[in-house]
This record gives C-alpha cells, structure tokens and sequence, in this order.
C-alpha cells in the first residue's frame, strides 16, 4: 500500500501554507506518482468543486500562463493536509492528479479515490452549481468559411501551373511489345486527365460556396443585435438570395461605411459565379453552356432494308479519343478555375473595404480561426483558442 494520506482525507483538504511552499512549488520529485484522468472525473466539475472551496488556481504554473484559453497549463490547483500536498494540473491534453508520496499509489488505490472525489462532488452540489452559473457558456463550432480557405488552398496548389495531359500518339500498326506500352501510357493519362479533372471540378464548386460563406460569416459577426436576438429574423436574413443578402448588408451590420455597389465588377463576376454554380450542382443540362466542338452527321442508306449508317465528320483533323476527352474538361481548365477563385477573393476584399476598420479587424481574426467560440446569451463571436495549438511535453526526468 501506498502512502496515501492526501487521497484518504478529501474532506480535510486546505490550501497550502508556508510549510508547503517547496512542495507547492517543484512537483517533479513526486510526478511519477501520477493518475492521468481516463475519464471517470469531469474536469469541469472539479475545477467547479476546486474554486468552491479553494478559490481560485493557486498553482505555481498560473504565474506563466497567457490570459487567453490558448495554454499549456489550462488550471493548476494544490492542495495540502498535514505536510503534504496534491495538484491537480489540467493540460491542454489531460488532467493530471500529483499527489506527494513516497509510493505511488495502487489501482485500487486511484478508484476508491475517485469514489470518494466523486461523494464529495455530489455533498458540495449547490456550491459546485453556483459556481457553474458563473461561468461563461461558449459554443465552439466549425468556421466554414476558414475549412473551406483551407481546402481551397490545398487545390489551388495541385492545379496551379498544371495542364491536361496528352493522349499517346496512337499508330495504324504496332508490335506486342508497343500495344503493351500503349496500354499502360492510357491508363496514366486516363489516370491524369481524370485527376485533374476532378480537382477542378472540386474547386468550381467550392469557391462560390466558400464566397457564399464568408457573407454568412460577416452577418453572424456583424448583424445587427436585434437581428441576432430574433431567430425567425435572423433565419429570415441568412435564407435570402444571395445577391439579396449582399445589396442589404450595411443595413443589415454594424460597421458598414457605404453600401456594397451591385453594378461594380467585383460583385457581378461574383453574382455570375453563384449562377454557374447553381448549375454544376443541379446538373442543369443547357446544349448552348457547354459546347465544345461541331460534328456533321452524314447518314448513308446502302440497303433499303437495311440500317443507315451515321457518318461523323470533323472541321480539323484530331484523334476522336482526345477531342472527346478534351471536351469532359472544357469548362473546369486550370486557368478557368483559378480565375473563379481570384473571382470570390476580390469579391471578398471589395466587400471588407466598405467597413470600418474597428469591426473589420476583428471580423478578419474571426474569418481565420477553423474553430472559433459563439456565446449565444449575448450573441457574441469570438476567438477562443488559436489556429496552431499549444502544448507540451514533459521529459521523462519530470518537471
């Protein structure tokens, strides 16, 4: 058996005194005494049982921590009885229980500690809850508009510079050895074409949707309060066409200086953008939208009984293969989706130079962050924890 003092005497647990200021200070002596939290406690609820009755972190690592939620050590508590103490230090990764021991406890040790943690959580309800509703409640959610930034980006990279493969030169006569080369040089540019293809099909669709997407963002940073407040109004706003939604934005926001201008160029290639999209994902069949090439039909009878036989003829002179494949890729070019692209970002620069640099600020840290925090109480958003997130290790000598 371990000594375990600290674990068995939750109740008679105090803040530390001068006695325990070495302790208090440097737990890598006793760090491997450790339990890693497997889940069985709630950190939320110990931090709340924590404060109720100890106040607030009184640990040695809140000295260095950053005011943001954006830390290593998220909490740090110690407590003490008799000459020993315990932290209990939440880290971005885990929460870690540190108990001064000579002998790290047991298993069983561990459980019917938690056991009794867990008594004591359920005798300190009414505290443990009025510390809770002192709490601000935050939701985190996915930023569509930074996921697809991200997405987009990634393709941008693969397309850029990159042109359709060419189909192999196919001869009237080849040996064995060559139709098995031939074979295999198809298959890699069927393989290409179709890759290339694929992810400039994937960057038309997005870049309207990622344009439609900050202008969903900007009116849940900058809509109105008594817009937020209202869900059918605000439902109402965020369902509206979008060209609608962009022509009533500054009277819709805060922090608009003038009106976007429907006539200017930005916002017209943008509006263009939105319909083509609107077709590519409908599947909208136009003959007139997608044409590529012209072939005469010359329909020739040798037999009255018997089938007339359509005769294809072309203006130039190109392999049928690569005309036709070609063609699978005439409106989804590298060059033609990179410009839908640069399309949505100045539509998005045009609009952001209509606000006030006091609201447009803090809209652009919000537009980069994949996963920032929305307080619906009072219908705030705002960055909680950085894009690139902190943590550490600890070596194996201890801290």
């Amino acid at each position: 058996m371990g000594d375990i003092g600290i674990l068995n005497s939750i109740h008679a647990w105090q803040r530390p005194t001068a006695q325990h200021r070495d302790a208090w200070l440097i737990y890598g002596p006793f760090y491997d005494k450790r339990w890693v939290n497997d889940g069985t406690i709630s950190p939320l609820t110990l931090y709340c049982y924590l404060k109720a009755r100890f106040g607030s972190p009184n640990g040695p690592t809140m000295a260095v921590r950053h005011p943001s939620p954006s830390n290593i050590f998220q909490w740090h508590y110690v407590v003490a009885h008799n000459d020993r103490v315990m932290h209990f230090i939440c880290r971005t990764d885990n929460l870690e229980l540190i108990p001064q021991c000579d002998i790290a406890p047991t298993p069983d040790e561990w459980r019917n500690f938690v056991v009794s943690l867990k008594t004591e959580f359920k005798k300190h309800g009414p505290e443990i809850s009025a510390i809770r509703k002192t709490l601000e409640k935050w939701q985190l959610f996915v930023n569509p508009f930074a996921r697809l930034e991200q997405i987009i980006h990634s393709f941008e990279t693969r397309v850029a510079g990159r042109t359709p493969p060419i189909l192999p030169q196919l001869p009237s006569q080849a040996s064995k050895a060559r139709v098995k080369e031939l074979s295999a040089e198809l298959e890699r540019f069927t393989q290409e074409m179709v890759a290339l293809k694929a992810t400039c099909l994937a960057l038309k669709i997005l870049a309207p949707v990622w344009g439609e997407s900050f202008v969903n963002l900007l009116l849940l940073v900058l809509a109105k309060p008594e817009l937020k407040s209202d869900e059918r109004l605000y439902g109402n706003l965020i369902r509206q066409e979008i060209d609608i939604r962009i022509r009533s934005l500054h009277l819709n926001c805060v922090g608009f200086t003038t009106a976007v201008d429907p006539d200017s160029g930005e916002f017209k290639q943008f509006h263009t953008l939105m319909n083509e999209r609107n077709d590519v994902l409908h599947g909208n069949v136009n003959p007139t939208a997608l044409q590529f090439d012209h072939v005469y039909l010359d329909s020739i009878s040798y037999d009255s009984n018997g089938p007339h036989h359509q005769i294809p003829l072309f203006e130039d002179e190109r392999n049928l293969a690569d005309r036709l494949m070609q063609g699978l890729a005439y409106d989804i070019t590298s060059e033609r989706v990179l410009r839908d692209v640069d399309v949505v970002r100045k539509f998005i620069a045009s609009v952001l130079a209509c606000i006030q640099p006091s609201y447009r600020e803090p809209l652009q840290i919000v537009m980069a962050n994949p996963y920032p925090g929305w307080r619906k109480d009072i219908g705030r958003i705002d960055v909680l924890f950085d894009d690139a997130l902190v943590f550490g290790l600890i070596s194996e000598n201890g801290p």
